[in-house]
C-alpha cells in the first residue's frame, strides 16, 4: 500500500470505529477472530482507505472463523482478536515472497509492530494472549467452546452476570477491558502509524536483526554437529525420550 496522509481527525474517527464496528461484529458472529477482522477492515473502508479489495476481505474474513476462540474453539491457541490484529498488521508491513526469501531478516518488519504493539499490550491488561489463561484472568473462568454442558453453563453466566460475557461485557466500546476492543483499538493505532509511513519504511527492520545470520548458511555450519549429538532418526514423543534418558542415567549411577 502506498504512503497515506491522515489527519489527527481521521485517526481517531478511525481508531474509535474500529472499536465500536469490531465488537459489533464480535457480537454478531460470537468470534473474536472475524469481529476485529471486520472492525477495523471497515473502520478504515469509512474513511475512503481500502486495505484490501473487498473480495480479498471477504474470502479471508471465512479464514478466520479457524481462528476464534484461541483456534477453532479450542481455548488453547492464541486469542482470535490478537491473530487477527497482527495478521492485518503484517498484511499493511506488506512483505511478499520474493523479498523473504531472499532475506529471511526482513521477516521482523512484520512481527515487531504486532510483538510491540499488541502482544506486549494484551500480556500486560490480561496476562496472557492464550484463549484460556486470558478468559480467565478477566472473569475467573473458562468453559470449553466446543462442550454443550459447558455451553449450557456459558449462556446461564452470560445472563446473570453480563459484566464477566467476553462478548457482552463491554457496552461502551471505550472499554479497554475486552480483547476485541483492545485488540481493535491496538491494530487500528498501529496500522495509521504504518500507513503515513512510505511502504519500504515499513520493511526497515533493526540493525542487531538485519545482522542476523542467514537460516541456510547455519545449517551448513551447524548441521554436521548438530547430526552428532541428536538422533535424528527418532520419531519418539519428548515424554518419551526424557523417560529414556532418565532411564539410561538412572543405570549407569
Amino acid at each position: 500500500m502506498e504512503k497515506v496522509e491522515l489527519s489527527e481527525e481521521q485517526r481517531e474517527r478511525i481508531i474509535e470505529n474500529a472499536c465500536r464496528f469490531a465488537l459489533e461484529a464480535g457480537r454478531k458472529y460470537f468470534a473474536c477472530a472475524p469481529g476485529t477482522f471486520e472492525g477495523i477492515c471497515r473502520a478504515f473502508r469509512e474513511e475512503g482507505i481500502e486495505l484490501m479489495p473487498i473480495e480479498v476481505e471477504e474470502a479471508i474474513h471465512m479464514g478466520m472463523m479457524g481462528l476464534h476462540g484461541g483456534t477453532v474453539a479450542s481455548g488453547v491457541g492464541t486469542c482470535g482478536a490478537v491473530s487477527a490484529a497482527c495478521f492485518l498488521i503484517a498484511y499493511v508491513v506488506g512483505l511478499t515472497r520474493k523479498e523473504v526469501m531472499e532475506n529471511s531478516a526482513l521477516g521482523a518488519a512484520a512481527s515487531l509492530p504486532g510483538i510491540i504493539n499488541i502482544v506486549n499490550r494484551f500480556e500486560e491488561e490480561f496476562g496472557a494472549i492464550d484463549c484460556l489463561r486470558l478468559r480467565y484472568n478477566r472473569t475467573q473462568r473458562a468453559f470449553d467452546f466446543l462442550d454443550p454442558d459447558a455451553r449450557f453453563w456459558e449462556m446461564m453466566f452470560i445472563v446473570a452476570e453480563k459484566d464477566k460475557c467476553g462478548m457482552l461485557s463491554a457496552r461502551d466500546p471505550k472499554e479497554i477491558d475486552h480483547p476485541v476492543v483492545l485488540a481493535a483499538r491496538l491494530g487500528a493505532e498501529t496500522i495509521c502509524e504504518l500507513l503515513q509511513m512510505e511502504p519500504e519504511e515499513r520493511k526497515t527492520v533493526p540493525p542487531e536483526l538485519a545482522k542476523r545470520p542467514d537460516m541456510v548458511e547455519i545449517e551448513k555450519k551447524i548441521a554436521p554437529i548438530l547430526r552428532k549429538m541428536g538422533y535424528p532418526n527418532q520419531k519418539i514423543s519428548y515424554r518419551h525420550r526424557r523417560a529414556e534418558k532418565l532411564g539410561k542415567y538412572t543405570r549407569e549411577v
